[in-house]
């Protein structure tokens, strides 16, 4: 076998492996509501990881300057970007845990958004709280 066919063998291991998956799961070929919904999903905890990150860089800059009034803001931002990232990819391939993680996204999301709220004086963290509180609606929708 030479290189090319090692390739392509492999391609369709992992192709017919995912497919097969994805009908064991009761997933495949749908075109419902549900499928919809997880690239709502993967949308928002997506933007939730942009404005985390943004929010996050800029309680570090802060900090660095001696000013800790955003350190608590810091923190629910590591952990926003953390959670969100994971849910983006989950909600990506439609993975079977994506109730259990929404509930934790949810979670995560209200605290930043709570504590994002307060510093209304930076754009970033309203742009932040805004995301927070989209992907929390959308998370309600898988929590059961």
């Amino acid at each position: 076998m030479n290189r090319r066919e090692v390739i392509m063998a492999a391609g369709g291991a992992v192709l017919a492996s995912t497919v097969g998956s994805a009908f064991a799961a009761g997933k495949g070929h749908q075109h419902g509501t549900e499928l919809l919904i997880q690239e709502d999903l993967a949308r928002t905890a997506s933007d939730c990881v942009r404005t985390g990150q943004t929010t996050l860089r800029l309680s570090i800059n802060l900090l660095e300057g001696g000013d800790k009034s955003m350190a608590e803001c810091g923190r629910a931002a590591q952990d926003l970007v953390a959670t969100c990232e994971a849910m983006t990819k989950m909600a990506s391939f439609g993975s079977r845990h994506i109730g259990p993680m929404a509930k934790i996204v949810r979670d995560v999301c209200i605290r930043a958004e709570k504590i994002c709220s307060e510093h209304k004086e930076h754009k970033q963290c309203l742009d932040c709280a805004k995301a927070c509180r989209e992907c929390a609606d959308i998370c309600n929708k898988y929590i059961s």
